[in-house]
């Protein structure tokens, strides 16, 4: 892998998986999250009225939003 972290408005918004990354909220340079995440766009027709960009989001294992990302490396072969 790369060090080659972006900011989060960056990363592609098209379902592609990525290397999502934050800090925590304890200032500690321990506290960190790194996941797979991936934008997922809601469904306007599910909450009408609501703006899309309030609906969609980055889905991955945190509740906090990611800061940055990087793209994931190839997997391995089979």
């Amino acid at each position: 892998m790369t060090n080659d972290w972006q900011p989060i408005e960056t990363a592609p918004k098209d379902g592609t998986q990525i290397l999502a990354f934050a800090w925590g909220s304890s200032g500690s340079p321990l506290d960190r999250f790194y996941g797979v995440a991936s934008w997922v766009n809601a469904d306007p027709d599910v909450n009408p009225g609501v703006p899309l960009d309030q609906l969609s989001l980055w889905w991955w294992d945190y509740a906090i939003r990611p800061t940055h990302w990087q793209p994931l490396d190839a997997p391995p072969p089979r």
